[in-house]
């Protein structure tokens, strides 16, 4: 026992130890520890390996999963990152186009611009009276008056208006009732200006009994329906720019309920003529 240590024995050498029976009940107990320790020792020698075997396969398979969790999530980035190198590419290419047709649609708008365009905001009547000195020749005495907006579309072009000529027509009969125009003006881009016209001997110049026609409408209905008809003449302001025309047509209903409450007038006799000849006479001397 002295010459072969516990710790350098297995326990199977020492189970193969069979103590004397003559020794001592104290050795021979302390050899019964030496075995049972022995026994313990080898025991934990074999828990501790398989613990580290069990410990190198959990930190190879914690490994093996980790590469493959990583495989995977390379192979969904790179779908993923393919889509989005895609969807940038189409955004640039979208938003070039959408450049170019922007610019393109401003060149034409500068090289070739719009007309500018007059139409009919407001109407009414200042006055219309009835000329009753020959009762059955009623003439019509009246003025029209006319607002009117004149509009720039353009949006990088200021134009020119040379004239704005209006018709009013009678809807139901197209009779030419009054005109009036309007002379140069300027108009910035993108804007709208306000014209203010007056026709005057508004249907005066309609045969007498189209007048007498108009009459009866007026005092039947109180109110006319016409038809307006504006042209606008305009271009660049250069000196060798074409002008072009645009013409609006606007259907309006005329009130004249507010001046219907006498609108009978006769017109004073003119004076009379003193003859010449009347205003000398001779005296007696």
């Amino acid at each position: 026992v002295e010459s072969c240590p516990a710790g350098a024995m297995s326990s199977d050498d020492l189970d193969s130890i069979e103590p004397p029976l003559d020794l001592p009940a104290p050795l021979l107990n302390d050899i019964a520890d030496i075995q049972k320790a022995a026994e313990a020792g080898d025991d934990e020698v074999e828990t501790q390996a398989g613990n580290e075997d069990q410990g190198l396969r959990y930190r190879g398979g914690a490994k093996h999963e980790q590469r493959e969790a990583s495989d995977e999530d390379y192979e969904l980035f790179m779908p993923n990152q393919r889509r989005g190198y895609r969807t940038c590419f189409i955004c640039l290419i979208a938003t070039a186009a959408l450049l170019g047709a922007v610019s393109a649609a401003l060149w034409v708008g500068y090289t070739n611009p719009s007309p500018l365009d007059c139409s009919v905001d407001q109407m009414h009547a200042s006055r219309f009276k009835i000329e009753v000195t020959d009762l059955w020749m009623p003439r019509l005495s009246s003025t029209l008056q006319l607002v009117l907006s004149v509009r720039n579309r353009n949006l990088l072009r200021s134009m020119m208006l040379e004239a704005c000529r209006v018709h009013v027509l009678e809807e139901a009969t197209g009779l030419k009732l009054g005109a009036s125009s309007h002379g140069t003006m300027f108009v910035p881009p993108m804007r709208s200006l306000q014209l203010n016209l007056a026709i005057k001997e508004f249907g005066g110049s309609l045969p007498p009994p189209e007048q007498r026609r108009l009459a009866e409408l007026f005092l039947r209905h109180k109110a006319l329906l016409l038809t307006i008809v504006a042209t606008a003449t305009s271009k660049i302001p250069l000196k060798t720019a074409k002008t072009a025309e645009h013409t609006t047509n606007s259907s309006r209903r005329l009130e004249l309920a507010a001046l219907a409450k006498d609108p009978f007038y006769t017109r004073p006799p003119p004076p009379p003529k003193v003859d010449p000849d009347d205003s000398m006479h001779d005296v007696p001397l």
